[in-house]
């Protein structure tokens, strides 16, 4: 189960006796000042906008820790702020950026925890295909002086968040020199809340226009792309559940692979994730495991209504569902089958990366999780998705038509 190292609360002694209370305002021009100190710019737009409503969302918390508020500064916000500077930056000293051309993009999506993780790596990894690194989404550049050097803070901040929390390592582990989800380029994002409730920011978010998040990522790629071989991106955040409809406009040849997965088991994992990320940034008595539970079953309840009448109106040949089922227990045939659908090849490279990943899976069952513990009984959660449930029941009993063709 998630629980905090006693590191983690020395810590927030520490800072409680330490730490500058700033008020968010105060904070928020202090980030500014130093993207125009060290960019030349202070950012002003939607991207800006969204991260600031982060800021004073997080501040507002109720039971946000000290160590909580560290991580708005130094992490949730500050870090994401200078590179929407360092992008702009970019994009503003070299114009030919933007007309580097984002072509048939893979976004990967799907509730939490439905194996959207080794999907995006094995596909990132093909030939010709690529996903942007951890460090690159962090610190977004055309050129790297020392790739290796500059990127060492962000595997010191990985390993110490594995010092406070051990559990988030068995859950999803990082590295800085991985294909990762877009969320550590993200502006904005439901995902935010896996840090505290943040009520506030929920009902900014579902008020806010997203277009300008997407068109901020395609800015993001342009950036890593140029100057570089032309590779397919490969992309993943189960949030892109939310926003269909701003993908397709920004990215107009994109397809979507959507992993499927029980959301009964899909519900408890997520919230066994989100519970260490509370508990790393809010006060002890404040990780309310009940108010976790509803607005998790909430969000993601409402991610998979959005994504399916989203989907509605697409041709149906730029969406790939993918059932858990099939991929965890015949990976040999789906993963394969997937590469021919989605046009990419299948080489040797592609068959020593399916069996590393398969052949070291984890059988101890270090991550274990129940949606009792949040306050859910498998037939409220069932009840709550509706016919979803049966949807992917009906996905895991037949093979996907993608994958027979590909058997012949």
């Amino acid at each position: 189960m998630p629980r905090p190292t006693p590191l983690l609360g020395v810590t927030n002694r520490v800072l409680s006796l330490t730490q500058r209370r700033r008020s968010p305002e105060a904070l928020w021009r202090r980030l500014l000042d130093g993207c125009e100190r060290d960019f030349g710019l202070v950012p002003d737009g939607p991207e800006a906008e969204a991260l600031r409503q982060l800021l004073i969302a997080m501040y507002k918390e109720p039971g946000l820790s000290a160590m909580g508020r560290y991580s708005a500064e130094h992490s949730q916000v500050g870090p994401r702020l200078r590179n929407v500077a360092q992008v702009d930056a970019q994009h503003r000293a070299d114009p030919a950026i933007a007309e580097e051309p984002i072509d048939d993009p893979i976004f990967i999506l799907g509730l939490p925890r439905t194996a959207t993780t080794v999907t995006h790596r094995l596909l990132a990894g093909a030939e010709g295909c690529r996903g942007p690194l951890m460090a690159e989404l962090v610190s977004t550049r055309t050129h790297y002086e020392d790739w290796r050097k500059e990127s060492k803070g962000i595997e010191k901040v990985i390993k110490l968040m594995y010092r406070y929390e051990p559990y988030f390592q068995d859950i999803h582990p990082l590295s800085a020199f991985e294909p990762e989800e877009t969320f550590f380029a993200e502006v904005a994002t439901r995902f935010f809340m896996g840090t505290a409730p943040l009520k506030g920011y929920r009902r900014w978010i579902d008020e806010a226009d997203a277009l300008p998040w997407y068109e901020y990522l395609k800015r993001v790629l342009q950036v890593l792309q140029y100057g570089r071989p032309r590779k397919r991106w490969v992309l993943k955040q189960p949030a892109h559940l939310w926003h269909l409809p701003e993908i397709f406009k920004v990215f107009p040849s994109a397809t979507i692979v959507w992993c499927h997965r029980d959301p009964v088991t899909a519900f408890g994992s997520t919230c066994s994730m989100n519970e260490a990320t509370w508990r790393m940034h809010l006060n002890p008595e404040a990780v309310d495991l009940h108010e976790l539970g509803d607005l998790w079953l909430d969000l993601l309840v409402e991610g998979i209504e959005a994504d399916r009448t989203a989907r509605a109106g697409l041709p149906r040949e730029r969406i790939v569902d993918v059932p858990y089922h099939w991929l965890t227990t015949d990976p040999c045939s789906t993963i394969p089958a997937l590469f021919s659908h989605l046009g990419i090849e299948w080489d040797p490279a592609s068959d020593r990366r399916l069996d590393e990943h398969f052949g070291k899976r984890d059988t101890t069952r270090r991550h274990e999780y129940d949606s009792s513990a949040y306050g859910k009984s498998h037939d409220e959660v069932n009840a709550a998705f509706g016919d979803y449930v049966q949807m992917v029941h009906n996905l895991n009993a037949v093979q996907p038509n993608w994958i027979r063709r590909f058997s012949r």
